[in-house]
């Protein structure tokens, strides 16, 4: 508010156990504080506070933005030039003036003028009498209507400051939207300390912001605001920031870095994840020296902290490992929900089943090279549930004198022993001699290319490290997963006796055991095996569980047998037809009660033979597919 100057008569105040005497230095120095904590959130109107001896939320709405620009200037000599920046493009929400000085005749000064413009504050802390003689208090006007300050460099000049023993400075707090998300929390008034006079004034009170947890760190901006620290002299004095349960202290964090004896200072601190509070204290604090501890005047504390995410932010990133052999992808979720990726090499889908990344939370993926991967870029990219697609196309040149080694087959299998392949290739002029562990050194002329078979058990982890001339070193590395059998279900129902027809099929490299109701079947790589389980009529419905050594629970839901109505309906509605028999594929291992033969039980009356067939299916987390439940008449 723009007003004719005038002076704001108010009744002073000793605090019990105020000194009669001011803490001096040889220059007769105090020191006044303002502090602010910033971040970058938007500013919700706030109940009326400020405070004495205390900060508050402020007395007057507080605007809501994106960011806080601050600046500041020591006012011994005037006019007086402060600067802020504020980002280009953002828009000015609100600019806060705050002004401090001491007295010890007449009244505290409640105007100041800046930019020509004299400006009526209002008093939101003290008048507080400090030391002798000498009282402090602190003002705020809100200038935002004058139109001072603009996206972009700004410099005020401020002048007209007249507090009777000295005037200690002024800061500007610019509230900015520049379209981003932020939460602001502000708190203002006068906190004096001096360490060596008795409480209430040999501390301030710590200020605690809080606010919502979030999966993933987040970072806090810290300005703020020192009046009356002595220029060119060491005054020990200190910021407490506490979060997340551990205290980092700022030392000698004011020092007229914005003229003498003004402070505008700023410290980003980090907020880790799942952290709901941050407090913030200014200190007075001796250092073990004969240097005098500061004292100041805290006016104000304000944080800005980014919300926590509300949904999910996908990301993924590759890093080329030719030790390795490999390309890792990493993919990151910095949002508030999970989401799920597929990883592709070009239109080829690298992972059977989506990777979930939690909120907050990181996956690896591994690409292993493979032989003409070398000196190519290979188009890796990653696309999120989301929808967003990262490129993570990587060049790869890995070769050393001509040497590689890079995985050829993943589900090799040699005289009935189950491996890998790796080939090893030599692009050079020169022979070249691989050490490869548990086998002969491999010599592969140039030009040429060896696979090597090392044997890996089904499901085992493996590393092989390979090594050549030249300091040639390739790491093999990853988990044999090469057998997925798939389970289905049928259910039969027939005149003369019911059952449950189990279908195992594998869309796997090499043959899977499986195990169901106590029998094992080994299924053949592409091919299939039959279970049959006995059911009677209005059998309840049930849950079959199958094992495999790669799949430990497959969980296969029958529901209740209903044959006979069934039957009768088919005996009503289809004319007789003569009974026929499904012929297993050639791969198809069947196993069924003496008196039934093939893969379709039906027993016959009248001339008509029926069955119901249920189709079952699940995902099983080792990869066992089951085919989804559906019913199907069947007139034989």
């Amino acid at each position: 508010m723009v007003a004719p100057r005038h002076n704001a008569r108010r009744p002073l105040r000793r605090p019990a156990g105020a000194p009669a005497g001011r803490p001096r230095t040889p220059a007769g120095v105090a020191l006044a504080v303002v502090a602010m904590a910033v971040g970058a959130f938007g500013w919700a109107p706030m109940a009326a506070a400020d405070g004495t001896e205390v900060l508050g939320p402020p007395s007057i709405p507080v605007a809501e933005g994106s960011g806080v620009a601050t600046g500041g200037t020591g006012m011994h000599v005037q006019p007086a030039t402060m600067t802020v920046d504020v980002p280009a493009g953002a828009t000015v929400e609100q600019v806060l003036l705050y002004w401090e000085g001491h007295f010890n005749t007449g009244d505290p000064d409640s105007t100041i003028v800046v930019e020509g413009n004299t400006v009526d504050g209002t008093l939101i802390g003290g008048p507080t009498l400090f030391f002798g003689d000498v009282s402090a208090a602190v003002y705020r006007a809100d200038v935002t209507a004058l139109g001072l300050v603009s996206p972009g460099a700004n410099a005020l000049e401020v002048s007209g400051l007249a507090f009777s023993y000295r005037n200690n400075g002024a800061g500007v707090l610019v509230i900015y939207d520049d379209g981003t998300d932020a939460v602001i929390d502000l708190r203002d008034g006068s906190d004096l300390a001096f360490v060596n006079f008795a409480p209430p004034l040999d501390t301030t009170v710590p200020q605690t912001f809080t606010f919502a947890p979030s999966p993933v760190d987040r970072t806090a901006t810290l300005n703020l605001f020192a009046a009356s620290v002595a220029d060119g002299e060491v005054r020990p004095n200190a910021l407490d920031v506490t979060v997340g349960g551990s205290t980092t202290r700022f030392t000698d964090f004011f020092s007229s870095n914005a003229g003498a004896e003004f402070d505008v200072q700023q410290e980003t601190v980090t907020v880790p994840a799942g952290v709901t509070e941050l407090t913030v204290q200014a200190l007075s604090v001796g250092d073990g020296t004969p240097n005098l501890p500061a004292s100041f005047n805290w006016l104000a504390s304000m944080l800005t902290v980014a919300p926590p995410p509300e949904g999910p932010e996908p990301g993924a990133t590759a890093a080329l490992d030719c030790p390795a052999g490999v390309v890792g992808v990493t993919l990151a979720n910095t949002g508030g929900t999970g989401t799920t990726f597929d990883v592709f090499r070009g239109q080829e889908k690298l992972n059977a089943e989506p990777i979930a990344v939690a909120a907050g939370g990181t996956e690896a993926f591994t690409y292993q090279l493979r032989p003409d991967d070398e000196n190519t870029t290979v188009a890796l990219r990653a696309v999120a549930a989301t929808g967003d697609e990262f490129d993570l196309s990587t060049l790869v040149d890995c070769d050393e004198a001509g040497l590689l080694a890079t995985l050829a087959d993943a589900c090799a299998i040699e005289d009935g022993v189950t491996g890998i392949v790796v080939a090893l290739a030599n692009e050079g002029t020169e022979a070249g001699t691989f050490t490869v562990p548990g086998r002969d050194p491999v010599t592969v002329g140039p030009g040429a290319r060896t696979d090597v078979f090392l044997p890996v058990a089904e499901g085992a982890a493996y590393s092989f490290e390979i090594t050549g001339p030249g300091g040639f070193t390739r790491t093999i590395a990853g988990t044999r997963e090469c057998q997925a059998p798939q389970l289905g279900a049928v259910q039969v129902c027939a005149q003369d006796g019911t059952g449950v027809v189990v279908t195992v099929t594998n869309g796997g490299q090499e043959g899977a055991p499986v195990t169901l109701a106590g029998a094992t079947r080994t299924v053949p790589a592409g091919g299939q095996a039959e279970f049959f389980l006995a059911r009677n009529e209005d059998d309840p419905a049930t849950t079959l569980t199958a094992t495999s050594p790669r799949n430990p629970d497959i969980q296969v839901a029958l529901p209740v047998q209903d044959c006979l109505g069934v039957l009768a309906e088919t005996q009503t509605t289809q004319p007789p037809a003569a009974a026929t028999t499904t012929t297993a594929p050639a791969t198809t291992t069947t196993t069924t009660p003496t008196a039934v033969a093939g893969t379709q039980l039906a027993r016959t009356g009248a001339g008509v033979g029926t069955a119901l067939v249920v189709g079952l299916s699940l995902v099983s987390a080792g990869g066992l597919l089951l085919l989804g439940v559906h019913r199907r008449r069947t007139a034989g």
